[in-house]
């Protein structure tokens, strides 16, 4: 996009909303047919489930009446009579029972009643030969749906298993009583259970025979794998007491009639959003890409032609004033770049001027310092040794004054290695071997760049202030490495008196916030650590990295980090 003119920019993003409109309205309708479809489901389910809770009722007023029935006294007397005159006798009264519990419900057309071991005891109504029963079972069998012989009528049985409760040998098993059941029974249960006109509602037996129907016929055998799932929303729930499965069938197309209003509204709404797009494309490339493809051109002019004449747009709107605008900055900026020339060039000279000015500073202040203390030490050997070995520490004070005064400012690693090791002669002399120093740096770091007399301040704060006051032999070691990033990182590490935690704080707060404050005046550490520490922000900025650690009674360690190249315009100044 970015390399296209904002004219086939606004084109190409015309083009993608469309493809957008496009993808949502499909997007919609797709999810308005799952949403329907997932809703109908929901409610399919939940009708079916309605249905199965009034047949589950249904059944359990049958199962009291069982109950009340074949648990009367009347009923276990008779099938526990062994005798068979005697049975007989009592066949009247139980077909007198029997009849009163027909007429409590409708649904029952007939009474069977069997031995323990399935022999036939008797029967009122309409009568069924049971088959498939189990030699025993604890609750109600359901079975499926069977012809009545007499008068054709659809009809189901439900078996109820009988025990004795009355002796002293309770849940022994006295035989079977049957219900036999009209199938039209079960239809309104089904009834106002369709939600859309050509849909089916069914109560199935074990085999699949229509027990109750809504929209399908009684006499047919169904099955969910008849039905084709794209065409039909299936919802099949099995009802587990009985055995059989409620089933309901609902047409596709009769669920989404609306979507297809819908889709014809979506359709012109998209027609005129694509004619809106159009014009609004139009307007935008005459009323701001031409005017905005002119200050582009003028901009394009301009750097080439600066006498050139203002930039002249003719709109009265917010175009024309920013071509106004445009053309009166103009003027202003060709009014301030001389001001701003003049003023960078003074403002470079100046901090060229001032560092330079503080580079001087800070050599100035090392070499009398050090000057000083090495005559001292000179003088006290004079009168201490009467002997030539101050001729050879002379020679080591002469290397290092013409070292500390040649002009450059910068030295390669080893060069400074050679100053510290001159240094050390003499702090070997002055102190009779009592305090070392030693130096170990890696052979890749000694031909890399350094400021000048960088370690030395830190090594005599060492000695002068950390070791020389401490019983015993001291020690100075100097390890230089290679670090990460192609940085040098210098450690100086005594076993000295070290600083206490508060100086070592105020030290430090000191070298972070005192920029141009020089503790000339304060005893002690500050004026060497302060010029180191302001010469390597001075030269590196901020990838120059400074830190002190200190233990009392155990010594100090300085560790720096700087880069292992200057870069030419530092060399330079």
């Amino acid at each position: 996009m970015k390399k296209l003119s904002i004219r086939r920019q606004v084109a190409v993003l015309a083009g993608i909303i469309m493809v957008l409109l496009l993808v949502s309205y499909m997007i919609t309708a797709l999810s308005a047919k799952q949403v329907i479809r997932q809703k109908t489901a929901e409610a399919n389910r939940k009708l079916v489930e309605q249905v199965e809770n009034s047949i589950s009722v249904f059944n359990k007023d049958i199962g009291k009446i069982a109950d009340s029935l074949f648990y009367s006294p009347t009923i276990l007397d008779f099938l526990q009579t062994e005798d068979l005159g005697e049975r007989i006798g009592e066949y009247s009264r139980v077909k007198n029972v029997c009849a009163n519990t027909m007429s409590l419900q409708e649904g029952i057309v007939g009474i069977v009643l069997l031995g323990k071991n399935m022999e036939y005891y008797g029967d009122v109504g309409e009568y069924l030969r049971p088959e498939k029963l189990p030699g025993k079972f604890e609750g109600p069998v359901y079975s499926g749906k069977e012809l009545s012989v007499v008068n054709k009528r659809q009809l189901y049985q439900i078996a109820f298993p009988i025990w004795d409760t009355q002796s002293r040998q309770k849940g022994k098993y006295l035989g079977v009583g049957i219900f036999t059941m009209q199938c039209k029974g079960l239809k309104p249960f089904l009834s106002n259970s369709l939600v859309t006109k050509n849909a089916r509602m069914a109560l199935l037996d074990q085999e699949g025979n229509v027990l109750a129907g809504e929209g399908v016929e009684e006499s047919a055998k169904l099955d969910s794998s008849l039905f084709d799932n794209k065409k039909y929303q299936i919802t099949k729930l099995k009802i587990p007491a009985t055995g059989w499965t409620l089933l309901n069938v609902v047409p596709q197309n009769e669920l989404l009639p609306e979507i297809n209003t819908i889709q014809k509204y979506s359709v012109v709404a998209y027609l005129l959003t694509a004619l809106f797009l159009a014009v609004f494309a139009v307007s935008i490339s005459k009323g701001i890409l031409e005017p905005v493809w002119k200050i582009t051109q003028f901009a394009k002019k301009f750097p080439k032609e600066k006498d050139a004449d203002r930039l002249s747009v003719d709109y009265e709107n917010e175009m024309g004033d920013l071509a106004n605008s445009l053309n009166q900055m103009l003027d202003e900026i060709e009014k301030q770049e001389s001001h701003i020339r003049e003023s960078q060039k003074r403002m470079y000279e100046m901090r060229l001027d001032k560092k330079q000015a503080e580079i001087i500073s800070y050599r100035n202040q090392i070499n009398p310092h050090f000057l000083y203390n090495t005559l001292e030490c000179i003088g006290g050997m004079a009168s201490y040794y009467q002997a030539p070995r101050i001729a050879e520490i002379a020679e080591s004070l002469s290397y290092l004054y013409r070292y500390a005064v040649k002009g450059e400012p910068f030295v390669m690693v080893k060069d400074e290695i050679d100053y510290i090791m001159e240094y050390a002669k003499i702090i070997d002399y002055r102190f009779m071997g009592k305090i070392k120093i030693c130096v170990d740096a890696e052979r890749n770091t000694l031909c890399s760049d350094m400021i000048k007399m960088l370690l030395q301040p830190l090594v005599e704060n060492a000695v002068f202030h950390g070791l020389e006051r401490k019983v015993g032999d001291g020690q100075v070691d100097i390890r230089i490495t290679m670090g990460d990033g192609d940085r040098i990182q210098v450690e100086v590490k005594d076993n000295g008196i070290g600083i206490s935690p508060q100086e070592l704080g105020s030290l430090m707060d000191s070298l972070e916030h005192s920029e141009k404050k020089w503790p000339a005046s304060q005893p002690g550490r500050g004026i060497g650590m302060h010029n180191v520490y302001h010469r390597l922000h001075l030269f590196y900025n901020e990838k120059a990295e400074f830190s002190m650690k200190s233990k009392l009674d155990i010594g100090t360690v300085i560790t720096m980090r700087f880069p292992a190249r200057l870069e030419q315009e530092v060399k330079n100044v």
